[in-house]
Formats: C-alpha cells, sequence, structure tokens
C-alpha cells in the first residue's frame, strides 16, 4: 500500500472497492485539529446530506486499542470534508488530496484494474452476524479490548484457559481477531530456531571431515 503523508502526517490508507479509504483521525490530523476525530465528526454530521455512500461508510478496523468502529472516507470525501474545513492548511490540503485522487485514476487505469468485492459494509454485517450467533465470542473480543490476558478471561467466563485459547484461536481463523503471537512464545521459537541451527552445523562439521578426500 502506498505511502500518504501530508505535513510528516502519514494518512495511512487502505484500498477497498479500488479506492483509497482514510480514516477520520488521519483526516483530522492533518488538517491541524486539536481533538481530530470530534472535528471531523462535527463536519460531516453537519453536511451528511452532501456524502454520498461512496464518499464515507462505517469500518470496522484494528487501531491501537483493539477493534473499533471508525469512520473512513474515500479520496473524493476527505477533500469535500477540507471544503468545509477553515484550518490555516485546509487549502492546502486539498490540493494535495486532489493531486492524489489525479495520481490515483491514472495508477488505476495504466494497471487496468477492476473492483474487488471486498467491501467494508459487507463484511461488518458477516461479523457481527457472527458475533451474534456467538455471545461468547462476542465478550471474549470486548474483554480483549479492554487488556484482559486468557487467565482473567476465563474466570469471568467460569470456563478452562485452554477453552479461551481454543475459541480465540477459531477467532484468528475467522479473522476476528489479528494473530499476534505472545512474546514469550515468539522468544521460545526464535530460541528453538537457533538451537536446532545449532545441531545442523554441529552435524555438518562431524560429516564434513569424513566426506574431505586424503592427501
Amino acid at each position: 500500500m502506498q505511502n500518504l503523508v501530508f505535513h510528516n502526517i502519514d494518512l495511512a490508507p487502505v484500498r477497498r472497492d479500488n479506492a483509497l479509504w482514510i480514516r477520520d483521525f488521519q483526516i483530522g490530523s492533518a488538517l491541524n485539529y486539536a481533538n481530530p476525530s470530534a472535528f471531523i465528526s462535527r463536519i460531516y454530521n453537519k453536511h451528511a446530506d452532501e456524502f454520498t455512500p461512496s464518499m464515507t461508510r462505517m469500518a470496522r478496523i484494528h487501531t491501537a486499542g483493539g477493534y473499533q468502529q471508525a469512520r473512513v472516507f474515500s479520496l473524493r470525501g476527505t477533500h469535500l470534508l477540507a471544503m468545509f474545513s477553515r484550518t490555516p492548511v485546509a487549502a492546502e490540503f486539498r490540493r494535495w488530496v486532489l493531486d492524489v485522487l489525479d495520481r490515483d485514476l491514472i495508477a488505476g487505469e495504466q494497471k487496468n484494474t477492476t473492483p474487488t468485492l471486498y467491501d467494508f459494509q459487507h463484511v461488518a454485517e458477516l461479523e457481527e452476524a457472527l458475533l451474534e450467533a456467538r455471545p461468547d465470542w462476542r465478550a471474549i473480543l470486548r474483554y480483549l479490548d479492554l487488556g484482559l490476558n486468557h487467565v482473567e478471561i476465563a474466570r469471568i467466563l467460569l470456563v478452562s484457559k485452554d477453552t479461551v485459547r481454543r475459541r480465540i484461536k477459531k477467532m484468528i481463523t475467522c479473522g476476528l481477531i489479528p494473530y499476534k503471537p505472545a512474546p514469550v512464545l515468539a522468544a521460545l521459537a526464535q530460541k528453538g530456531w537457533r538451537a536446532q541451527r545449532e545441531k545442523v552445523r554441529a552435524r555438518a562439521a562431524a560429516v564434513l571431515p569424513q566426506l574431505t578426500p586424503e592427501g
């Protein structure tokens, strides 16, 4: 994914439906708002009737605080937001967004790309339906977002910690939770890999002299 940086603010776009989408927080930060998400939300709510579904939508995305529902905007939606902004950098930001939009359109024509079937709203509906059918998964997801570990979650749900681990593995498979190995397990895996590598080297060192022809 290409990087979009405006005045050292990384807008961290994602590509869905053959378009770039940017979170409200990043847009607000680029426009120099003290409370980025709140000000963008205020602008959008005041002018919501001027935004089409192709300009903005709600998406369940992963943030530093866990999975959250956030409003995202396409490049056209981002430009429209900047039209309503009155910060000192708004005019420059509008011109910058138009340049990015032009480059993105040209790149799309050159690659002759076709729209994907992936859609934020569809995925959010599928995830919600899955969590509706599995209230225990919804509870685990909520407790993970709060920073609880497997043991603490198991005590709250009155199940074993192994049960919690199995359910989390299924949630990872379904895409509800990103896979992130625990630091301890990652360190053990790295240690095991180094031990295996040293073992192979030792075997090679023992075999090579036998294969070396004499004088």
